[in-house]
């Protein structure tokens, strides 16, 4: 048995370079004339175009609404961070100094390593 390996991509790929040509096609072998055929494709246009500028603008106003909704998120999250810098200034924990050193651990080979 031979698998087809062409992916889904190619196939939907095809169906619309069919459905392309099939409706050139048949705008060209139509029965109305030149004009009706411009005419009718300048009116489908037009509403084409007011809908998309009707979804646009829907959309614009969701997105709006997102960006708005993580800016305030992103605005609480910094004052949760200011106040907790801000307790943490009152009260620190105690930091070891910088100037203290810590004492060295000697490791296993370094004991077992007789020295001559």
């Amino acid at each position: 048995m031979s698998k087809d390996k062409r992916g889904p991509i190619k196939t939907v790929l095809g169906f619309l370079a069919g459905a392309i040509s099939g409706a050139t096609l048949g705008l060209l072998m139509a029965p109305k004339a030149g004009k009706e055929t411009r005419e009718d494709l300048k009116a489908k246009s037009e509403e084409l175009v007011a809908a998309g500028k009707k979804d646009f603008a829907k959309k614009s106003k969701e997105l709006k609404v997102k960006v708005d909704e993580v800016t305030k998120n992103f605005e609480k999250g910094i004052e949760r961070l200011k106040s907790s810098e801000s307790q943490e200034a009152i009260s620190p924990e105690p930091k070891e100094e910088k100037g203290a050193e810590k004492p060295k651990k000697e490791t296993a080979a370094k004991k077992a390593t007789p020295k001559k």
